[in-house]
Parts: C-alpha cells; structure tokens; sequence
C-alpha cells in the first residue's frame, strides 16, 4: 500500500481540561527532531500552549475534512503538527505517503478527495507539469499551503491556472513553527501592481507573534531596509542539552532564523535569502534569490540554483546551476543577455552551468550545500 489512511473520532474537551493544557502544568508538547535544516541532527522542546490552539485553528475553518501530508510535512513543525493534528482534532482523515511521487499525489487526492495539502515549490512544480495532470480530478482541493522554501512568482501564478485561487503561503522556522502568512485573499495575480509585487512576499506577521527585522546592531530596520527576520516566539523552548546554542539562537531577547529579508511600508515580508548565502563580490551584497527568481523568468527554465563561488579579483562571483524543461534549449550566452533585463548587470551569474537535475533535500528543498560541494571548483 502506498500510502495510509488515519482517522479518529470527535474528541469532546471540557472546558477544564482545555484550561488545564493550555496551562504551565503541560508546557512542553513534546521533543522535536530535525536532521534536515541542520548540519547534525539537532532536538529542541516546543510549548503545547501555542501548538494545540494552532492546530485545531487550520480544521476551524471547516476545510481540513481530508488532509495529506507529504515527505516534507515531517520535517517542519507546522506540516508535521499543525495540518495533520488540526485534521484529527477534528475526526478528519489524514493520508500519509511515504515519498513524494506526483502521479502517486495525484491519485491519491482524486480516489481520497483530499481537501488540504501542503507542498513545496518543487513539488508544485512537478505535479503541474506532470503529462497526466489534466487527466485527474483535483476538484476537492480546497486548500494549498506552500511554505518551507520561497515558491516563485512565475512558477505561483501558473499553480493558481492549474488548481485555481486556493493557495496560502506561509513562512516560518521549525523552531517556531508558522511565522508569517500570505492569505489566499490576498494572492491576485491579476490585481494592482502593488499586489502583484506581494505575490513574492511571505504576508504579515501572524497575530501569535512579535516579529521585527534587525540589523547587525540590533536595531530595527525600517522599511525596504534588509536585516536578519527574527521573532519573540511563544513555542520555542531551547535546543535540547545545548545551551550555547540556544543562546546564540535568542540573543537579545529574539529567536535569530538565519534569514535576511525586508518589510514594505504595509508590513508584508519579503525574503532575501539566507545569510549565509548571500554572495559578496567586489565588496556588494548579492541575494541569491534575486538572482534566482531573475534567471527563473526566462520561459526555457525549470529550476535554478544560485552560489557564490570564489574568485581572485571579486572575492566571489555569481554561478547560476540551470536545468531547462524538457525540448527547450539556451545558450549560456541568451540567458546571461536575459538576465541583463531583470537584474543590474553584476548581480548577473558570471557563470552558468547547465545540468538534467539539482540535488534537494528530503523536504523539497533545494540542498545548497551539497550544490556548491559539486560545482564550487577544487
């Protein structure tokens, strides 16, 4: 079987045991694992009081009936708690499949009637452009939540033609679970121009939380200006039996993500890209995922990585890591002028390869570090 089903009955709380959870005498939901976004496999505590509300608050809105998790639900706190629990707080049916496969995605949500997903970019991407996909119902969809890595723009809008208007985009850290959210109201591919610049964003701060962009001092970046994003979350508790960590990661009061990005003048959040991927050259802070969502543009490509690879004169230069979509072909010469039209001209990849795939991690994810071990040069 390739996949399982798991349903529960209503569960009736009285009010006295609701009270009793969200109280200090349960404060932990429990021990959470992650090998994924980490070097070494890392454990970190996280508080019930905020997880059990959340959770339930995905089902309240009436549309997790159905809910499948795929491979990348496991490894983040909202996927791996929030969507399936929600379901089953609420006698929902939660599908689980072993791996991602996206014909295996698709049968699954027409023969269950999945209503509530969440997938990464990459994911999307595959089932959308999957040969059968017009063959399938997806009809009971009613929900799709991308998160864990930046979904592009181009890449948004052809999804929202493919499934309709049931998109949401959420940000977060597996420490903290969702911390900003773009709600499917608010994604208009066809709306103003300002609403289709959002359409790169990861939405406002979520009520649950206190959130702000800091710079290297500390200090709170005011609008348009990039800082690392960081928040006073209710659910992170520490790393397990490391302390240093812990306080490095909650310096000055904030939970530290490791991710750089901008708030515009409404508060909707942009990300940059992560800090320790940003690309110095010639003493000018290059954002790989400007470079990326640029190259991304051009109709050839599939999938694009961006690194920085060192280089006597700049110190890094740009190196574009290219896979085109089956049939098509470009010259590395073409997309280099391409990007010229998107991107000032030395954010422009003084490199391009081009390869039939990119290495990704177990939850969709783009590996970079596994990217630059294979086309850094020796």
């Amino acid at each position: 079987m390739a996949y399982a089903r798991v349903m529960v009955s209503v569960l009736v709380l009285p009010a006295e045991s609701v009270a009793l959870l969200r109280s200090d005498t349960y404060p932990l939901a429990g021990l959470v694992t992650d090998a994924v976004h980490f070097p070494v496999p890392v454990a970190f505590t996280v508080a019930f009081c905020q997880v059990f509300p959340s959770s339930v608050e995905y089902s309240m809105v009436g549309l997790v009936t159905v809910a499948l998790a795929a491979p990348s639900c496991r490894s983040t706190l909202t996927g791996r708690v929030k969507g399936p629990l929600g379901a089953l707080w609420l006698a929902g049916t939660v599908v689980l499949q072993r791996s991602f496969d996206a014909l295996k995605f698709l049968e699954v949500v027409q023969e269950e009637r999945v209503s509530f997903t969440f997938m990464v970019a990459a994911m999307i991407q595959a089932v959308i452009d999957h040969p059968r996909f017009g063959e399938f119902d997806v009809s009971s969809l009613r929900q799709i939540m991308s998160a864990s890595a930046p979904i592009p723009v181009p890449l948004l809008k052809r999804a929202m033609e493919a499934f309709g208007p049931i998109f949401f985009i959420a940000y977060g850290a597996t420490e903290t679970g969702t911390i900003c959210q773009l709600d499917q109201h608010e994604l208009r591919p066809s709306g103003t121009p300002e609403e289709i610049t959002r359409l790169g964003s990861v939405g406002h701060v979520i009520p649950e939380e206190e959130g702000a962009i800091l710079d290297e001092e500390g200090l709170e970046c005011i609008p348009g200006e990039v800082g690392e994003i960081c928040f006073k979350s209710p659910i992170f508790d520490g790393y397990w039996n490391n302390s240093v960590a812990t306080l490095e990661a909650t310096r000055g009061g904030w939970f530290h993500t490791g991710d750089l990005g901008y708030a515009d003048e409404e508060g909707y959040v942009f990300l940059v890209d992560r800090k320790k991927d940003v690309i110095i050259s010639g003493g000018e802070n290059i954002y790989s995922r400007e470079v990326e969502d640029a190259i991304y543009r051009h109709p050839a490509v599939l999938e694009v990585g961006v690194i920085g690879i060192p280089d006597d004169k700049w110190g890094e230069v740009v190196k574009a890591v290219v896979v085109l979509r089956a049939g098509q072909r470009i010259t590395k010469v073409d997309l280099d002028a391409f990007c010229g039209t998107q991107i000032a001209r030395y954010k422009c990849p003084k490199h391009i390869d081009f390869v039939s795939e990119l290495p990704h991690l177990g939850n969709g994810k783009l590996d970079k570090v596994s990217l630059r071990k294979q086309h850094r040069p020796a």
